[in-house]
């Protein structure tokens, strides 16, 4: 695969506008991060450890010694946020769109695209829907783009550093930790693994 130059972030998608306002924030604040760092194990934190599915076509790994530097500029980076519900366009559209559009823009022949759910839970969004939606996207070229889906945000180690480190800056006799759920059988253990690590 060619050097990644364009990054989907995949959010679930809300119809409060606060939710898509920090969903651009979260966008612009990794876009930021990637302008100035080597590659995304950088921008989004050394720890970047990753459980559960390792199969090639979602393996992300954390030394990827054929990722150049990131030149700063927006001439070789695309960075956009997408959504998988409430929005007018599903994300295959959005994908489509944002690859033309990131294309346009990258002075550089080859591109690669790297797509990141972020999401808690391996639930069937992530498991089904969002391969759905990227499988419609691929049928739009003849010749398919060089594309990597990175494991869901939910399955990096380092969230539950980072929540303990939150949890004790505010003391309490117990926390309760409220997720959205899943359907999909086995989904939630990810919550009451967390709950039990936390304690």
């Amino acid at each position: 695969m060619s050097s990644p130059s364009i990054y989907f972030l995949v959010f679930h998608g809300s119809p409060d506008p606060r939710s898509q306002q920090a969903a651009h924030q979260l966008t612009e604040a990794f876009r930021q991060r990637m302008r100035q760092t080597a590659n995304i194990a950088d921008a989004v934190g050394r720890e970047l450890v990753w459980e559960g599915d390792r199969t090639p076509e979602r393996q992300l790994s954390v030394v990827e010694s054929d990722v150049p530097p990131v030149v700063a500029g927006e001439s070789h980076l695309w960075v956009q946020d997408v959504y998988l519900e409430c929005t007018s366009q599903p994300l295959h559209e959005q994908l489509a769109q944002g690859v033309a559009q990131g294309s346009s823009t990258i002075s550089e022949a080859a591109i690669g695209v790297r797509i990141i759910p972020v999401f808690l839970l391996a639930g069937t969004h992530v498991m089904q829907d969002i391969p759905a939606e990227i499988a419609s996207w691929q049928e739009q070229f003849h010749d398919p783009l060089p594309f990597t889906v990175t494991p869901h945000l939910g399955s990096q180690v380092g969230l539950r550093r980072l929540l303990n480190e939150r949890l004790s800056l505010h003391p309490m006799e117990a926390w309760i930790l409220l997720a959205h759920g899943s359907r999909r059988e086995g989904a939630n253990a990810f919550i009451e693994q967390l709950a039990d690590h936390v304690g």
